[in-house]
């Protein structure tokens, strides 16, 4: 099994103190089994980047830019079933942006799971 951090499925970056991630040695160290390769920064960039409530929290521009990305890179991996965790404002944002199904861009309940299928040649996920 093979984990990844990458960061482009984290959450919206606001102006909230918990959308700030932790450095990439302390992540490394409480996360050993998960491979860290496509974080590049060891501190949190995207926080001192630009926040992502435009045009609102809800419905940020970036936060969909960084949705996109991360479906192309997920319809680009060689497994054919991923488990990805994500905070569920993202994942709002990319149902939203993408899905077939209205009911997959609905609000998560905590620790929800949901299971979505993603085609290649398709710019939908049902």
């Amino acid at each position: 099994t093979t984990f990844v951090g990458t960061e482009l499925c984290r959450e919206r970056i606001s102006v909230h103190e918990c959308d700030h991630r932790r450095t990439l040695t302390d992540l490394r160290k409480d996360f050993p089994f998960v491979d860290f390769a496509l974080v590049k920064d060891e501190d949190d960039v995207l926080w001192t980047a630009r926040k992502e409530n435009e045009p609102s929290e809800m419905a940020a521009t970036l936060c969909y830019e960084r949705a996109d990305e991360f479906l192309n890179w997920l319809k680009n991996r060689p497994e054919r079933n991923i488990a990805v965790v994500a905070h569920w404002v993202f994942l709002k944002h990319m149902f939203t942006a993408h899905a077939a199904d209205p009911a997959l861009a609905t609000n998560f309940r905590n620790a929800e799971l949901r299971t979505a299928a993603l085609f290649r040649g398709s710019g939908k996920v049902e």
